[in-house]
């Protein structure tokens, strides 16, 4: 294996377009149902405003309307932020099961509610937080929302087996992928050859 091939892509997620108000709304629904699951007893659950409030946003979006849009994504988020607090209000401190169940609700909604539009690690879904932003200067698609993903192969395909393909989730870094395509290399090879093989020894060294 002295040449492969190297190319990179976005593994697109199965996430709809983020927007502050579906991701606001999603957050503040998903720790009202814990809520309710484990018996606390929230002052308002706000069911009813902020499912008016994330249709009208989608509304104002579509005309245009910015100024109202965005007076609608403040109100969403104040309403998750009132729920957050009356939460962490009520959460036991001699009761770590029950933080549990909160955690990852918690930590998601506050980010969501700190996040700037310049901000770095954005979380642009709750179901797949892994997601980035990626700008691949597509005609049709400006914007595409995955991770990063690099494929590694060896150009006359030694191996005969799918063990030569590598997906890595670090499209920038050549040496982590060539050495990952090794050691894939090895432990295939392994099973025909006798320990301490030492074809592969001096190639990752050289990458």
């Amino acid at each position: 294996m002295t040449k492969v091939t190297v190319d990179s892509t976005v593994q697109e997620k199965n996430i709809t377009f983020p927007t502050d108000s579906k991701l606001f709304n999603k957050a503040r629904i998903n720790l009202v149902k814990v809520a309710k699951a484990h018996n606390i007893n929230l002052r308002q659950n706000y069911n009813r405003k902020c499912k008016t409030y994330a249709l009208m946003a989608g509304r104002y979006a579509h005309a245009k309307q910015f100024k109202r849009m965005r007076a609608m994504n403040k109100k969403l988020k104040s309403r998750l932020g009132r729920i957050v607090r009356d939460i962490e209000r009520q959460l036991p401190v001699d009761n770590p099961l029950l933080q549990q169940a909160f955690n990852l609700g918690l930590a998601q909604a506050k980010q969501l509610i700190n996040q700037q539009q310049n901000s770095k690690g954005k979380l642009y879904s709750l179901h797949a937080p892994e997601a980035e932003c990626i700008s691949k200067g597509k005609a049709h698609k400006k914007y595409e929302f995955g991770i990063k993903a690099s494929i590694a192969v060896t150009n006359k395909g030694e191996m005969g087996d799918m063990q030569n393909v590598i997906l890595c989730a670090s499209g920038h870094n050549l040496r982590k992928i060539l050495n990952k395509l090794v050691d894939s290399s090895r432990d295939f090879l392994s099973q025909f050859t006798e320990p301490g093989f030492g074809l592969w020894t001096g190639l990752k060294d050289q990458t």
